[in-house]
């Protein structure tokens, strides 16, 4: 486990959390950009999966080698927690009242499953998707 003085030596900026998304996706940062303004609004700075400083931390704190990181969104907060795949979605979606209501309905039994299931059929097919939609990562 990495220290807290550690940690605030490879933590960059003065954002609490981070969502972190695959750079070498497309499409996620194509969305990264949309939302990016938003999150910024909440203190949730975001950056790319590749940067070396979140790829020590997610080593590091939770034990994910680098190519396991890149399977699936993440965001992870200044004191440690570590939120991965459709769950990044909503902890985001909780935020926001506008958003609020399908935050709800997604931790509903039939319906968390649905979604969680539509997540890992994007993300597992996201370069594809980014490819045939003509999005090209920065």
């Amino acid at each position: 486990m990495t220290s807290d003085r550690q940690l605030s030596q490879v933590w960059p900026g003065t954002w609490r959390e981070y969502l972190l998304y695959d750079g070498g996706c497309g499409i996620c940062g194509k969305l990264a950009d949309k939302v990016r303004p938003l999150l910024e609004r909440k203190g949730i700075g975001v950056e790319k999966l590749q940067a070396r400083w979140a790829l020590d931390i997610l080593k590091a704190q939770h034990g994910i080698e680098e190519r396991e990181a890149y399977a699936e969104i993440r965001l992870i907060s200044k004191d440690g927690r570590l939120y991965s795949g459709p769950d990044v979605y909503r902890y985001a979606m909780k935020r926001y009242i506008i958003t609020y209501p399908i935050y709800i309905l997604s931790l509903v039994p039939g319906l968390r499953f649905i979604f969680n299931r539509t997540y890992h059929l994007i993300a597992d097919n996201r370069h594809l998707i980014s490819k045939t939609c003509g999005f090209d990562p920065k």
